[in-house]
């Protein structure tokens, strides 16, 4: 029998080391190891977000209304960008190293009751989760709001039965070799996390992604809504404006042509949870204003100029590029880029590299997938005649200052996997949330 533990870094490697587990698709292990934690997922009124693209970003817009709202809301999202316990938010708070050591003993003792049996052990994330409903409802958060880790359907998020809204995020091609190679077997993932009566919002999607949702929703008994694109009024890399009735000027604090698509789904979102919760416009108005997330068109630096994004599929990509044409058109650009080599990578480069100036691949650290710079600049030769290679992130930063000037800007992008390390070589910290104090 396990006997959990007494300090935080031991509890933290603990789950580190689980991602040698893997990752198993179904809802088997999840189930087992929650049943063995008396289910505390039970009864907690959940705001499940699926998607392929901005998850997170509607997830923060959320619970930054909630918080201003007064509501004790939780908040389950991924990937951690710094700081492991990023995953678990109470509030604009982090969970604590306390309470994070306390509860990883509770896990730890439950895996080690499957595991004795013969059971398989559960996964890293299927462990994060389940930390995450303990936690959840000692503090009795209303609501959780819930991101999808990867697909939907056979995603570990989809063991609860309380939800009161599923939201369904822009669909676009991500993680085939798990989910399907069309968008239409991806959209099908995705729409798995509906509800039997549970009301459902969307942004605009393809049509064969709609097709699917729509169907999906009629066989679930469940109202789809879909977000209408706003018209921005004032758009800035920092700062943007629009509205969307019944709110006027709403303003929202992150760059990036997709963002008013993402507020405006948040927003329509909001109108149904009124039917539950007592939220103020000016609390809307606030909470979003108020929302940044990490590595999403992320201004680090002012001058010179630099710029982080996570964008690391065709349609991020797609996106980035058409901002930076908008709102980058008259400077130099030179572009830092690190990927996994499990994305497409050519899908990512071509709507990308034809605005830079000279590109610079680098390995992204610490991550067994991430390509290899040398072979990652091979591939990017293909869509741009200067592009070379570092050997770290702190060596291309340091090229790309050189290369771009003063009055240039410093693009990097491919992946959410650096973007903490990119924070620490800069010193800055830019969280969009607050610490427990430990």
């Amino acid at each position: 029998m396990a006997a959990g533990f007494t300090r935080y870094r031991d509890a933290l490697q603990w789950f580190v080391d689980a991602a040698s587990f893997g990752i198993h698709p179904g809802l088997e292990g999840i189930r087992g190891l929650l049943a063995k934690l008396g289910d505390p997922q039970e009864g907690l009124p959940v705001i499940h977000v699926a998607g392929t693209n901005g998850k997170g970003s509607v997830t923060a817009y959320l619970r930054n209304v909630f918080i201003r709202a007064g509501y004790p809301v939780g908040c389950f999202n991924s990937p951690a960008l710094r700081d492991y316990r990023e995953q678990i938010l109470y509030k604009s708070r982090v969970i604590s190293q306390k309470d994070f050591t306390r509860l990883a003993g509770v896990v730890e003792e439950a895996c080690a009751a499957l595991t004795d049996r013969g059971i398989p052990h559960p996964s890293q994330f299927e462990m994060d989760l389940a930390m995450a409903f303990l936690f959840f409802r000692e503090k009795g958060c209303d609501p959780v709001i819930l991101e999808c880790g990867m697909g939907g359907k056979e995603d570990a998020t989809n063991i609860t039965t309380s939800d009161i809204l599923t939201i369904i995020t822009s669909v676009s091609l991500d993680h085939c070799q798990f989910l399907g190679k069309t968008l239409a077997s991806i959209a099908g993932n995705k729409a798995g996390i509906m509800r039997q009566g549970v009301p459902v919002v969307t942004t605009p999607q393809a049509p064969e992604v709609l097709e699917v949702l729509e169907k999906q929703a009629l066989e679930t008994g469940a109202k789809l809504r879909i977000a209408k694109t706003p018209r921005v009024r004032k758009e800035g890399m920092s700062l943007q404006r629009f509205d969307y009735p019944p709110f006027s000027s709403v303003e929202i604090s992150m760059g990036g042509e997709w963002q008013p698509e993402n507020a405006a789904l948040a927003l329509e979102s909001i109108q149904l949870l009124r039917e539950r919760y007592r939220i103020t416009d000016l609390a809307v108005l606030q909470g979003m204003k108020e929302t940044k997330w990490e590595g999403r068109f992320e201004i680090l630096r002012k001058q010179p100029l630099l710029i982080a994004d996570g964008a690391h599929n065709p349609d991020a990509a797609r996106r980035l590029s058409a901002t930076l044409q908008r709102v980058l058109k008259e400077k130099r650009m030179v572009f830092i880029v690190g990927m996994l080599r499990d994305k497409d990578i050519e899908g990512v480069l071509e709507p990308m590299l034809p605005l830079a100036d000279s590109v610079i691949a680098f390995k992204p650290p610490g991550n067994p997938r991430a390509m290899d710079g040398v072979e990652l600049a091979e591939i990017a030769g293909h869509f741009h005649k200067r592009v070379t290679s570092a050997d770290s992130l702190e060596e291309a930063l340091e090229e790309a200052e050189l290369l771009s000037g003063k009055d240039g800007a410093v693009v990097v992008f491919g992946s959410l996997s650096f973007i903490g390390k990119l924070k620490g070589i800069l010193q800055v910290d830019q969280r969009p949330y607050r610490r427990f104090a430990e």
